[in-house]
């Protein structure tokens, strides 16, 4: 709803570990990390990018596939898995450098409307369903090339969705999406 766009930074006081995560550079991912998913293409990323951090919303505990890559590819202070109420959850996605969402198959996601709201970069794989639900404000990836989300973050070739789509056309975007609607 509208409401999720607004009073963004009003309520309590992040917690410390949290406030400081802020400070850095950081993508976000929201949600499991079931194989679908595709999750593990963002540690393949940061083993690339040595001054961004990974924040991972929600989700299960790290498996242990994951726990060695972290520990392979030496991203144990880079990768943060935490568990957010609606405000701090606001709060990431609005603060992130860009929201990833790496699946390679999905029924609809949440996350690419959230960042729509937020205005935040989303950079999402080329399926079927992102390019039917964000083809007009997301970007659009390969999901199973780490080499073009490489390329397209580090040097930051993507855009915010009210820069792909004019101002105009996003907020029609943001109205036909609502949560009313």
């Amino acid at each position: 709803s509208l409401n999720w766009e607004e009073n963004i930074l009003i309520g309590s006081e992040i917690n410390s570990k949290l406030s400081k995560l802020l400070n850095r550079r950081y993508i976000t991912f929201v949600g499991n990390r079931f194989e679908y998913k595709n999750a593990i293409i963002l540690f393949e990323i940061l083993k690339n990018i040595s001054d961004l951090d990974l924040i991972f919303i929600g989700g299960e505990k790290p498996s242990i596939e994951e726990i060695q890559k972290i520990n392979n590819y030496g991203l144990n202070n880079r990768i943060h898995f935490l568990k957010a109420n609606d405000w701090e959850l606001k709060i990431i996605m609005k603060k992130s450098y860009a929201i990833c969402i790496t699946s390679k198959m999905e029924g609809f996601s949440i996350p690419l409307i959230e960042g729509l709201y937020l205005d935040v970069p989303i950079i999402a794989s080329n399926i079927p369903v992102h390019k039917e639900v964000g083809g007009k404000f997301a970007n659009l990836l390969e999901p199973n090339n780490p080499n073009e989300w490489i390329n397209i973050i580090e040097h930051h070739l993507f855009k915010k969705p009210s820069e792909i789509a004019s101002i105009e056309n996003y907020k029609k975007i943001k109205k036909y999406l609502s949560y009313d609607r």
